[in-house]
């Protein structure tokens, strides 16, 4: 029984343990962070849709489009780690306030350049490493700052609702896309990404920075980068799950630059029946995030279990037959994509201690994100030697690989947690 204003939500029955998710919205500062950052993705996604195919109309080349991805992910893989030193040093309110402000400026330029006809490949992929450089330090600000707005016992769920802002920003980004697309113009996709952000920043600096729950700085010195690479090395949980993370981030994260892929060249869809896909892609990702939410305690062999699963929907969506096959099992692909991801978030926020946070989440997104340039040049040569579906295949062979080593060779790492 608790006393005072507490509040205790009861996971007795599915009902009680569904709403225990959701039981970090209990907070006011972290129910306008998630609705913020949502609106923010929303944008993004817009934009990453209108940009995937902008390329696709400036030059028919089918390697154009995984280099626009992997130019700008490259930052987050060279430059991912210093990044991370950076959020463990300063404010991280501070920070993601300032790469809001530059996101901003870079997605309304874009716009400006696309309205105007001065739009070239080569200046979208100058754009694209411009937004990498900026995610560098946004990215594991991001995920660190969950610590300040949940109470460690709410973590999981605040992870598990954080990692359902994106297939809910899949599910209505592109759509927008589209529409903008056919109607106002493709320039417009880029102003709602910043007007998206300016709403973000407007929704973060209404936190109550008193409610915020302390997070220690790491002093100013030498060898932060090492030391972040050293406690990773040694760590009995956050070697094992980021090395599965790189894994299959490298195999496995690629579907979403190989869905208009398929689209335009397997299926000869236009962006409408492509939108389609991702919608339901991001369907199942928004299940997949909200059950997830529940595991309070993440293990090695759950990752292992989940990675199983991913790889094995990756071929099926790969060996689609028609159209109508391939959209039902974007959604499964989809509900797995998001849960094998939260549930590494939530084992390397449960484990990592708080000053090494912010390089922990920076090696998490070098796992996650940084791999895509060598993803995207292995699409690439997939997608131009074979097919479009060649990516899926693959790929998902290598992840349900990956799934197996991990359940069966670090079932004794679960014993330290």
């Amino acid at each position: 029984m608790t006393t005072g204003t507490e509040q205790r939500v009861d996971t007795r029955g599915p009902l009680g343990r569904l709403a225990g998710n959701f039981s970090a919205l209990r907070g006011f500062n972290i129910r306008l962070y998630l609705a913020g950052n949502a609106l923010s993705l929303i944008g993004s996604y817009a934009q990453m849709f209108a940009q995937w195919w902008l390329v696709l109309s400036l030059t028919d080349n089918k390697a154009v489009l995984p280099i626009t991805v992997g130019l700008q992910t490259l930052p987050v893989l060279v430059l991912g780690p210093w990044g991370g030193s950076i959020v463990d040093r300063f404010d991280n309110r501070r920070l993601i306030t300032v790469t809001t402000l530059l996101n901003t400026a870079a997605a309304a330029s874009l716009g400006l350049l696309v309205a105007t006809g001065h739009v070239s490949v080569l200046t979208v992929y100058v754009f694209g490493v411009l937004v990498g450089c900026i995610s560098v330090v946004e990215r594991p600000a991001l995920q660190a700052i969950l610590s300040q707005y949940a109470r460690p016992d709410e973590i999981p769920s605040a992870v598990g609702l954080n990692s359902m802002l994106n297939p809910i920003a899949r599910l209505a980004g592109p759509p927008i896309a589209s529409l903008c697309i056919s109607t106002i113009g493709i320039a417009w996709c880029f102003y709602v990404n910043a007007m998206s952000f300016v709403v973000f920043l407007v929704m973060l600096l209404s936190t109550r920075r008193a409610d915020m729950l302390p997070r220690r700085q790491t002093a100013r010195g030498k060898g932060a980068v090492r030391d972040g690479f050293r406690y990773a090395r040694h760590h009995p949980t956050v070697g094992p799950a980021l090395l599965a993370m790189f894994v299959v981030g490298f195999a496995g994260f690629n579907f979403a630059m190989i869905l208009p892929l398929m689209g335009k060249y397997t299926f000869h869809v236009d962006e409408n029946h492509l939108s389609l896909v991702f919608s339901m892609s991001a369907v199942g990702s928004l299940l997949g995030g909200a059950l997830i939410a529940g595991v309070r305690h993440p293990t090695m062999r759950r990752i292992g279990a989940v990675g199983i699963v991913f790889g094995v929907l990756l071929v099926s969506a790969g060996a689609s037959p028609n159209y109508f096959w391939w959209v039902a099992t974007s959604g499964f692909v989809g509900f797995a994509g998001v849960a094998f991801p939260t549930l590494v978030v939530s084992l390397l926020q449960q484990t990592s201690s708080p000053e090494m946070l912010g390089r922990v989440m920076a090696l998490y997104g070098v796992a996650f994100f940084g791999t895509t340039p060598f993803g995207a040049a292995f699409v690439a040569w997939l997608t131009s030697a074979f097919s479009a579906r060649a990516g899926f295949l693959v790929g998902g062979a290598i992840v349900a690989l990956t799934g197996v080593v991990t359940a069966l060779l670090y079932r004794s790492v679960d014993s330290h947690q």
